[in-house]
């Protein structure tokens, strides 16, 4: 286990990193990093964060997607805190965002949860998707635009967790309120509905909602799980909860314009213009 004045010294070596635009140096250069101790870090930058005025909005789940586990070398997902400064609202289903700041950004297609009530993890069933569904007021097409301060985007589980879940902005689509009527249907079609993502009108990949966890509503009950065996801070009402991305992570640039359209269930297609 690291020492506070080393956990410190982490977190703000990688706030340092985010806030220039620069990489780092990995943890594991030196010694390895347990994912107890990423959390910590994450913890301390969270706190840094919020100390100079960034607001936490909600929390991002990385890795639900376990056909990406090999590619990247990571054995879990992870999660982390999204900011009032990192997230975005596409009024009408479309909005164009810079990509300065960012080292090798990449482009993640995922369902956007927000949450209508607290989740208690002690009396709610988080293996039912529909006990969870009963917590969400919206659901909405996101994009999760992911970046890594350490070189080549090589990491383990625990320093991608310290490397802010290597979240650098979440883009919200168009709410579809949730109706306690059709409760079971909206279940049902968050895991069997399909993504298609393109970019200047090519097909570049295709998903399932399942892709996530089996469900994006299962990856939210894992994420509840999780916070309450770290005991962190958990999920509240108001947040914001994109649950993984649904095809694999494509590298992106300025002057393209993305699109993730959804077949089998009625949210409105996300269009994102990438600028410098």
């Amino acid at each position: 286990m690291l020492q506070e004045v080393e956990i410190l010294q982490l977190a703000t070596r990688l706030l340092n990193a985010y806030d220039g635009g620069y990489a780092t140096e990995r943890p594991s250069q030196h010694a390895a990093l347990v994912l107890a101790d990423a959390y910590r870090v994450g913890a301390t930058l969270t706190a840094l964060r919020r100390a100079r005025g960034e607001r936490t909005v909600g929390r991002k789940i990385g890795f639900t997607n376990r056909s990406l586990w090999p590619a990247y070398g990571v054995d879990r997902p992870l999660w982390a805190h999204v900011y009032n400064t990192t997230v975005q609202s596409a009024p009408q289903g479309h909005v164009a965002i810079s990509l300065a700041g960012m080292l090798a950004p990449r482009i993640e297609p995922e369902i956007v949860l927000g949450i209508g009530a607290p989740i208690d993890a002690a009396t709610t069933d988080l293996t039912d998707p529909h006990a969870l569904l009963q917590h969400v007021s919206w659901v909405a097409a996101g994009f999760e635009i992911v970046d890594c301060h350490f070189a080549g985007w090589q990491f383990t589980s625990a320093e991608c967790a310290a490397d802010f879940g290597l979240h650098a902005r979440l883009i919200i689509g168009e709410p579809l309120q949730y109706d306690p009527a059709h409760a079971e249907e909206l279940a049902v079609q968050l895991a069997a509905c399909r993504l298609t993502l393109s970019c200047d009108g090519e097909v570049r990949a295709e998903g399932i909602g399942a892709n996530a966890l089996d469900s994006p509503l299962l990856a939210l009950g894992y994420l509840v799980a999780t916070l309450a065996a770290q005991q962190a801070e958990p999920v509240m009402a108001g947040e914001v909860i994109t649950t993984g991305t649904l095809t694999a992570a494509l590298p992106i640039a300025p002057g393209a314009v993305w699109r993730a359209s959804l077949q089998g269930i009625p949210l409105a297609p996300l269009n994102l213009t990438l600028v410098e």
